[in-house]
């Protein structure tokens, strides 16, 4: 009896191994979906940079930004316009400002971001927009935020 209880046992542990092993072959390995997202300063060196940082599905743009000021101990500010407004990493802070000029007109310092390449949003007029919320990433994706500079004349019209 002793024999047959051994006999029957080493059966079942062997069918369940078995049965392990087959389901741990069957699976897929999907590829863990890894972007770069870097920030450039106004004179167009990397601010922050992050390579091959792996996201979940679903991460839009603008999340992928927060992760990386996570990722380096950097802070940022977020306008009401969903934007950011402002990026300080260590002593430094690149941030949306405008400057009085001697002519008499106004430097703009903003934010735009381009997506692989394709600019999302400028401020050249009729250039599209697009919000960094609402863009999910893919993988291989390649995230740019850039401090845009811009000169404006004050507005002339007079006010009764």
């Amino acid at each position: 009896m002793k024999k047959t209880l051994k006999k029957a046992a080493v059966i079942v542990l062997a069918a369940v191994m078995l049965a392990l092993c087959f389901s741990s072959c069957d699976k897929t390995k999907t590829e863990a979906t890894k972007v770069t997202v870097s920030v450039y300063d106004e004179d167009h060196v990397i601010f922050l940079k992050i390579t091959d940082m792996e996201i979940e599905a679903g991460t839009t743009a603008q999340k992928a930004v927060q992760m990386l000021c996570d990722a380096r101990s950097a802070s940022y500010v977020i306008n009401t316009s969903g934007g950011f407004d402002a990026f300080t990493f260590g002593e430094r802070t690149i941030s949306s400002r405008e400057e009085a000029l001697d002519n008499g007109n106004k430097k703009m310092y903003s934010f735009g971001w381009k997506l692989n390449d394709e600019l999302m949003s400028s401020i050249e007029e009729g250039a599209t927009y697009v919000a960094m919320s609402d863009k999910v990433l893919a993988n291989g994706d390649r995230v740019e935020v850039f401090v845009q500079i811009d000169e404006v004349k004050p507005d002339t019209a007079e006010k009764n």
